[in-house]
């Protein structure tokens, strides 16, 4: 045997050939630069990005380490035509000596190219891949001044690159591109590159190009893309289809809207993708979903993202998906997950980039929900939607929340809903669907409950038939959402219906019949027919205490609208003594913490604060903070009536309570816009009447887009505006606001209503004023003082005039009634 040279050796008979470990010079190439494996062609009108720069500047210039960022993000953000971008970039300007592209699917694939490209480096055939790519990786840390750049694309798992990581030397780099999102990727100085989506303007632009700028196919493109969520594979896709379809942007939109219609059925086949592309999006991220469920726990993955992609792309709160996914029969027969498996669950999703964990909410991308949902079986997508809403359904009925938290809970139930299509009607309508719409309401979206109950009750008479006890609360729901949108008139035409049918299909006494002609009369009497109302609750109340019982909830109920349709009528006295003797059979059977006990304790302290009699609103005002908390909504409705009672002129609690109720219940809940009002009106009371006529004027707009413009509380708002513009001094502005406002209140009112003939006496009375202003300036009066201090102003002129003019001249009556409005109110209604 000669001299060892080292690390391989095989026999042949009874001589040892020894291979060197060193290089073949005869076996090596000598050319420069060398490149391994195939760089994909870069697509079609590629979009150039923000990433790319920052890929360009990620290594300092004169960096003596090396560096590797890893791409990472949801299959089809384009994580490989980035590599593939910077690797021909930096190839076509000589930025490397050996460039190196390898598809790192497996374990095995990297080292057959690590091995491959060692063999070609050194000359020195391996024994097997693995001390090929042993040699390959020491070549690469060998000082020999090479520049390399090393791309590992679409990297399956992290644990096939153990032992394989490239080394950090000067001059090299690495880029990995990956769905993985798993720690150990940003081990030992590598760095994660989070890949997002098109932004809106690249997406467009993408779309300009791909379509050639033609017009006539570019109907729609930013509700395209929007539509696609922005994903580049996606659109890719689909521009390819409508091209071959010879469809426009909105053409591809209605296909795309048709819940028939699979996401699979939405792109070109398999051979017509466009870019080389080998599998369509459902595909792409099916594999990353069997990688997810294979993951340890294994099995809690898929279940858990057929829970997410039924409910809002944009905000889930994984509380809802935890508790969902621990109902057994979403389980089939095994048994209950834990709540640590779940949310390991929900990681190992995030793991493989399918969703992203913020807080206490989970993201999916719009389409990896469809393409989840697609692929359910319809007894699937029964349980699986029955689930989801069981789960919000029990949030909702738990605790107070806050309006961000509402408007959360109302958009997955809103996307449940839109992707259910009739599953959550069956055998009747499921509760989510009318705590979705009870939400509309309490948050003080009126208009939009009208909406939403409208749709419901189609749906409800479709599926269950106009009888049925569920149509029939959708309907009730509807006619009250109408009455609190200010349609008073038709809350009480659906009510007069509902009691037709009731009365058709039940006896006079029945609980239906006598509940829904307590809400007719509710109705009635806010529509203005107060003593109507109240005489009408009366005998309903007879019937009630005879079928019912004293202590029903609705026969106490019926007494409370009885006290507050004779407050309203102008009987403060009976209504303070309906509420006092109401008052302690609802803390006997319902308790003093029940909401209708402390509604019937604030509206009889109120009335008696009204009557100048003592009043216990301040120990209300303490029980609603210790029973319900400082943020619950009767518990500002109450400070709203303390505030109105003990701070008219004072704006600083107004102030401080309106920041609450804008936290807390949301700009356009009753409540708030109350408290608005009632800040307002302080600026006016405290002397700043320009400050009280421009919030006033922002409270209006207000108004109309939270009620619409012909609500009564709307009408109400700019009728003290306009009181308000007027004492202020702008008689032009005040002119205008009268005139427009008399217009609609004899439009949605009606010319001979008691609120239209206010608006019109005071609306002559300011062009009376506006002429005498005229006559007054022309003989001298002090016109700017009257209008800063009128009442001051309008002592002082009206006994000058008096001695001038004489106590029977008009000017002197018309400054006589001037003086006479001011001292009987400075006000408004």
């Amino acid at each position: 045997m000669t001299g060892n040279h080292g690390a391989a050796g095989v026999f042949y008979g009874s001589s040892i050939h020894v291979h060197p470990a060193g290089v073949d010079e005869g076996r090596v190439a000598s050319r420069w630069p060398r490149r391994f494996g195939v760089v994909p062609a870069l697509a079609d009108c590629r979009q150039r990005r923000e990433v790319d720069e920052d890929l360009l500047t990620a290594v300092p210039d004169g960096s003596t380490v090396g560096s590797c960022q890893v791409l990472s993000g949801l299959g089809g953000v384009g994580k490989t035509q980035l590599a593939a971008e910077f690797a021909d970039r930096a190839w076509r300007e000589g930025d490397v000596d050996l460039l190196m592209w390898v598809t790192a699917r497996s374990r095995v694939a990297v080292l057959g190219a690590f091995s491959s490209a060692a063999t070609d480096l050194t000359g020195v055939d391996a024994a097997d891949p693995a001390e090929g790519a042993a040699r390959f990786l020491s070549w690469l840390a060998e000082p020999h001044g090479r520049r390399w750049l090393i791309v590992l694309d679409d990297l399956a798992a992290p644990g096939d690159l153990a032992g394989l990581w490239p080394p950090r030397t000067a001059g090299g780099r690495v880029l990995v591109t990956t769905r993985r999102r798993d720690a150990v990727l940003a081990a030992q100085g590598r760095r994660i590159v989070d890949v997002g989506l098109f932004t809106p303007e690249e997406a467009h632009r993408y779309l300009g190009e791909k379509l050639g700028g033609d017009p006539a196919l570019l109907d729609e493109p930013e509700r395209l893309a929007a539509d696609l969520g922005y994903l580049p594979l996606a659109l890719a896709q689909a521009a390819a289809y409508l091209l071959d379809r010879d469809l426009t942007c909105a053409g591809y939109r209605r296909r795309f809207a048709e819940r028939r219609r699979t996401l699979a059925e939405l792109v070109p086949e398999t051979e017509a993708l466009p870019d080389d592309q080998t599998a369509t999006i459902a595909v792409t991220w099916s594999l990353s979903i069997e990688a997810a469920d294979r993951l340890s726990p294994a099995g809690q993955a898929r279940p858990l993202l057929h829970l997410a992609s039924f409910l809002d792309p944009n905000g889930i709160p994984l509380t809802v998906v935890v508790a969902a996914a621990c109902d057994a029969h979403l389980r089939g027969t095994g048994p209950r997950p834990a709540t640590e498996d779940l949310l390991d669950g929900l990681r190992n999703l995030r793991r493989l980039s399918l969703l992203t964990i913020e807080g206490d909410e989970i993201r999916v991308h719009a389409l990896v929900q469809r393409a989840t949902r697609d692929r359910l079986l319809p007894e699937q997508a029964r349980t699986v939607a029955q689930a989801a809403a069981d789960a919000l359904a029990r949030i909702w009925r738990s605790r107070f929340r806050t309006p961000a938290a509402e408007e959360g809970l109302r958009a997955n139930a809103e996307a449940l809903l839109g992707h259910s299509g009739d599953l959550l009607w069956q055998p009747g309508a499921h509760p989510v669907l009318f705590h979705t719409g009870a939400s509309l309401r309490d948050q003080g979206h009126v208009r939009a409950a009208v909406t939403y109950w409208s749709g419901l009750w189609a749906t409800a008479r479709r599926l269950l038939g106009p009888d049925h006890e569920h149509t029939r609360h959708v309907r009730h729901c509807l006619a009250g959402s109408r009455g609190l949108a200010g349609d008073h008139a038709g809350a009480v035409a659906t009510y007069r219906e509902l009691l037709l049918d009731d009365q058709r299909r039940h006896p006079a006494d029945h609980p239906d019949v006598l509940a829904t002609r307590g809400n007719l009369a509710y109705w009635q009497g806010i529509a203005g027919d107060h003593a109507g109302a109240a005489t009408t609750l009366t005998g309903l109340l007879a019937e009630q205490l005879r079928v019912l019982g004293p202590d029903h909830e609705a026969t106490l109920v019926t007494r409370h609208n009885l006290a507050r349709m004779r407050a309203e009528a102008g009987d403060r006295a009976a209504a303070i003594a309906g509420y006092e003797s109401l008052l302690p059979d609802q803390r006997r059977v319902l308790g003093d913490q029940h909401r209708q006990t402390i509604a019937t304790r604030n509206n009889l302290a109120v009335l008696l604060a009204r009557a100048g009699e003592p009043t216990d609103l301040h120990l209300v005002l303490a029980d609603c903070l210790r029973i319900l908390g400082p943020h619950h909504p009767d518990t500002l409705s109450t400070r709203c009536e303390v505030n109105a009672l003990s701070h008219a002129s004072d704006p600083a609690p107004h102030t401080a309570l309106l920041r609450d109720c804008e936290e807390f219940l949301g700009p356009d809940h009753p409540t708030t816009l109350q408290a608005r009002a009632n800040l307002a009106r302080s600026y006016g009371h405290a002397g700043d009447r320009t400050a009280a006529a421009a919030a006033h004027e922002a409270l209006a707009t207000a108004y109309r887009l939270a009620l619409g413009p012909d609500h009564p509380h709307t009408l109400t708002i700019r009728h003290n505006a306009a009181h308000w513009i007027e004492a202020s001094g702008d008689l032009a502005g005040a002119g205008s606001a009268w005139e427009g406002l008399l217009s609609d209140c004899s439009r949605v009112l009606g010319p001979d209503h008691p609120h239209t003939a206010i608006v019109e006496q005071r609306l002559g009375t300011l062009r009376v004023l506006t002429e005498g202003l005229g006559a007054l300036r022309q003989s001298g009066a002090d016109v700017d003082g009257m209008l800063t201090d009128p009442l001051t102003y309008w002592r002082r002129e009206h006994a000058r005039i008096v001695h001038e003019f004489g106590p029977d001249d008009p000017l002197t009556r018309l400054v006589e009634a001037r003086l006479d409005q001011l001292r009987a109110h400075r006000g408004e209604r």
